[in-house]
Formats: structure tokens, C-alpha cells, sequence
């Protein structure tokens, strides 16, 4: 297990994933690495594999088990071998009946597995299929100007599967919820020579930082161009 930046193909997930302080794990799945040590009459430590699921925020349930992630502090890259084992393989009974992944997780595991859809996403990048999400959410769910990573972890899971409900529909239901903000701010609010900047906030500061081609941007663009135009 290593707390490298991962890496899906030619993508660097850096903006997808947890902080390279934390360390996410599914005691089950470790239990099963430690099993397949034991039948081979190796170190449980050397078997140990951490699982690219497990990295991504939006993950909160094991792909494989259904059941929660666990978090520890991430251990330096020399305290792997051999401290695992002792801190991560839970004693007592295996899991329970895991619960179903919402969209989201589903979609992640999916494209982790090369499985294909929603098909206007398939092009592009998961980690910025992952972000749109939680950008469009947090304006959708709380405010255009509100920053996603100073949510709490609660509030962040509310804010990235609401924007998972339009990010995974077609460029249609893009633009249904720049609509529902752009009619949130409706309000006169005094002279405003970027309106844009008080609807869409973060939303549009990140689009217009990005040099990705993101569906996302490309619908927002468009949509400012009707609003201002």
C-alpha cells in the first residue's frame, strides 16, 4: 500500500482524491489479503493492497462489501510493512449485508473496471466528471460562493450526489441547473457589471481557471453567453 498520487491510464487523479494524510480501508478486504497470505505461509504485511476506490472522496462504502470505509491517519511510506496488520485487519465477525453505492460510487467502480456510461461522459476524465459534480452541487445545495472543500464531510456527500443528478444526465439537465441558479439570484442586488460572477461563483471562477475541454465549462459558457448577451 503506498500513499503515491494515483493514476487512472494517462489521468492524475489528484483532484478526485483524499488528502495523502488520510488512509481509507475496508477491513474486509484487508482480512482477505490476510487470508491469502496465510495460505501461502507468508507475512500477512507483504499482501496488504490498498484499492484506488478507496482513494477517491466521493467513495464512502466499499466497492466490493458495500460496507463503510474506515480512516486512519496515513502511517510514513517506512511504517507500512509490518504496521498494517495490527491496525487495519479488524478482529471479529466479516461484514454484514453491505448497503448499494449511490451514482456515484457506482459510476467511479464502473470506469475503474473500464465499463462505459452515461456515454456524453465516456470521453471525459474522471476526475473531472468527479468535480463537476461537487462544484455544480455545492452551488446547487448551498452557495454559488461556498468552497467544497470547506464543507463538512456530511454537507460534501449532500453536495456531490445533487450535482451527480444533473452532471450525469445529458448537457439538457446542465443546463436545468444553471437555470434554478441563475433564478436563485434573480434578486435585484444593485448595479452588476458581472452578473455571471454572483450566480455561478466558484463555478465559473474554476471554469475559467481550467484549460481542460469539461462538458460542464462548454454548457456554462454557452448559458453565460445567452444570460449576458
Amino acid at each position: 500500500m503506498a500513499g503515491a498520487s494515483p493514476r487512472l491510464g494517462k489521468e492524475a487523479l489528484i483532484n478526485a482524491i483524499h488528502s495523502d494524510e488520510d488512509l481509507r480501508y475496508c477491513p474486509a478486504c484487508l482480512r482477505e489479503d490476510a487470508e491469502a497470505a496465510a495460505l501461502t505461509g507468508q507475512r500477512a504485511a507483504f499482501h496488504l493492497r490498498e484499492r484506488l476506490a478507496w482513494r477517491f472522496r466521493a467513495v464512502r462504502l466499499c466497492p466490493n462489501y458495500g460496507i463503510p470505509l474506515e480512516r486512519i491517519d496515513r502511517p510514513d511510506e517506512d511504517e507500512l510493512v509490518g504496521a498494517l496488520p495490527e491496525q487495519l485487519i479488524a478482529a471479529g465477525d466479516g461484514p454484514g449485508a453491505g448497503a448499494q453505492p449511490n451514482g456515484i460510487e457506482a459510476y467511479i467502480a464502473g470506469r475503474l473496471t473500464r465499463a462505459t456510461g452515461p456515454q456524453w461522459l465516456d470521453d471525459q476524465p474522471l476526475g473531472q466528471a468527479i468535480r463537476s459534480a461537487e462544484l455544480l452541487g455545492t452551488a446547487l445545495a448551498f452557495e454559488p460562493h461556498d468552497a467544497f472543500e470547506d464543507l463538512t464531510g456530511t454537507e460534501r456527500e449532500t453536495a456531490t450526489q445533487c450535482g451527480w443528478g444533473f452532471v450525469s444526465q445529458a448537457d439538457q439537465e446542465l443546463r436545468q441547473a444553471l437555470r434554478i441558479l441563475e433564478a436563485r439570484a434573480a434578486a435585484p442586488r444593485g448595479p452588476d457589471k458581472w452578473p455571471e460572477r454572483r450566480v455561478f461563483g466558484n463555478l465559473l471562477r474554476e471554469a475559467q481557471d481550467s484549460t481542460l475541454k469539461v462538458p460542464l465549462w462548454d454548457v456554462l459558457h454557452d448559458h453565460i453567453a445567452e444570460m449576458v448577451g
